[in-house]
């Protein structure tokens, strides 16, 4: 896209953020700007989904979802797992 149909937006980064970044777009071969587009398009893309099976909820914080979803997930593979061992 043109620079001209997008906006800047001043990010902050501490040191160790900004060398993963460099790492991970030195191992794609990409520009640490290309690579922070594709991020920012596959969160927004993640948001969307989450606000469409109703999963975001103004009164709870997202990271806070986050954590409780993977709690979840981490319960259901060690209830799967026990199944297993169990048969």
């Amino acid at each position: 896209m043109a620079h001209l149909e997008r906006k800047m937006v001043p990010l902050y980064l501490t040191d160790q953020e900004k060398e993963q970044l460099d790492l991970y777009a030195e191992k794609l071969g990409i520009s640490r700007q290309k690579l922070l587009e594709g991020v920012i398009l596959s969160s927004i893309e993640d948001l969307e989904v989450m606000d469409k099976i109703g999963f975001m909820v103004s009164e709870v914080r997202l990271a806070d979802q986050l954590k409780m979803f993977k709690g979840l997930t981490t319960q259901d593979k060690n209830r799967i797992a026990g199944n297993k061992n169990n048969e």
